[in-house]
Order: structure tokens, then sequence, then C-alpha cells
């Protein structure tokens, strides 16, 4: 199902939730502003059909395009300034942003398994203090990767959001916020990610 609305021109409702002023303890592992959320995703499916014309001799192709509408169930997970920002992932899609350098992971801790925003660059850098908690003891089969990459193909959009689905499969979903409503957002491209991206450097 998800896979039909991860598509360009789809649009996300709720993106509001996902801008974070709270700056959580810096360095550490936190849980702020996580949310469970279903919202409705505008999106299009095209099909073609085949039409015999002058008796068959020759054929032409109609594209028919239906407006849909789907509810999708996730978490939502804000990038929280300076720390770590983690849920508990119960079997749901977490989606995260917004992503420009920062890390995207799941993992299991003391048998639970979660998710995490690893915030990355100035002020507080959290790749080391994330470097010791996942070598930690109770840590283990951590995957992680970056949504937002120096080395990613030009993408005109304005926003890049993570995606880590409930059965373990990592997205790049870039977006632009629609123009006269600060809640929606409109896919541009979906990459799916293999795990490691962009973890090189």
């Amino acid at each position: 199902m998800l896979e039909k609305f991860l598509v360009p021109g789809s649009v996300i409702h709720g993106m509001k939730a996902l801008t974070s002023t709270v700056r959580g303890e810096a360095l550490h592992e936190v849980h702020i502003g996580v949310q469970d959320v279903a919202v409705e995703v505008d999106y299009t499916v095209t099909t073609t059909t085949r039409q015999s014309i002058w008796h068959g001799l020759r054929h032409k192709t109609i594209e028919n395009k239906t407006e849909h509408k789907a509810t999708w169930y996730f978490r939502l997970l804000p990038y929280v300034q300076g720390s770590i920002n983690y849920t508990e992932m119960q079997g749901r899609d977490v989606l995260s942003g917004w992503f420009s350098g920062c890390i995207m992971a799941k993992y299991y801790n003391e048998g639970t398994c979660r998710v995490c925003h690893v915030s990355t660059g100035a002020p507080n850098d959290c790749k080391d203090a994330w470097n010791v908690i996942k070598s930690g003891q109770g840590m283990h089969n951590v995957s992680e990767f970056r949504p937002f990459d120096k080395n990613d193909p030009v993408i005109l959009a304005n926003l890049t959001l993570g995606l880590i689905t409930g059965n373990g499969i990592f997205y790049t979903i870039w977006v632009n916020r629609a123009p006269n409503d600060p809640d929606l957002a409109i896919i541009v491209a979906v990459m799916k990610r293999e795990t490691g991206y962009g973890m090189d450097h």
C-alpha cells in the first residue's frame, strides 16, 4: 500500500508537526515531540489502455488518471537540535525530518526496537555521542543512513524527509511545502536507500 502513494505528486498532510522549537539535552538521547499520526495522502493512479481504430489496423493508447485518498498511519519523529531524538518503533513506519546531513537509524536497545534522528553539525554535533551510545551494552542490530547526502543527485525540492518502514526499508523522500499551506508537503522524488548510505564520510 505504501508504495502506491510514495510517488511524485502525492500530497502528505500533517507536516507542521515536524517543526520543533524544542532543544533537547545536548549530546544525549532524548524522547521529544513524538506523535502517532494518521494523515490523508492524495495520490494519482495512471492506467493505460490500447484501443483499436480503423477496423483494427491502427491502435491508440489512452491514458486514464484517477485521484485517490489513502490514510497513512505512521510515527512522526521530529528533529531536535543538539540531541539524539528517538522513538520506540512498535511495528510502525517512522517518518522524520527535516534532514540536511543528520543520521537516521534503526536499532535495538535492551530488546526494544527504536528509531532515532541524530543531530549533526554545529553547535552540538552528536556523531561522537551516537558512536558511544551505539557501541554500548544492550545495543545491537544498528542500521543507519543519511537521508540527505552531498553526493545525492540534484533534486529540485526544498526539504528532505527520512522514512524507515515497519518492515525495515529505508527511504529518502524529497518534498516541497505547499505554497499556501505549510501543513502540506508535495512529494517530488522518492529513493529507496541501502543500509549505511552516506555513512562513509
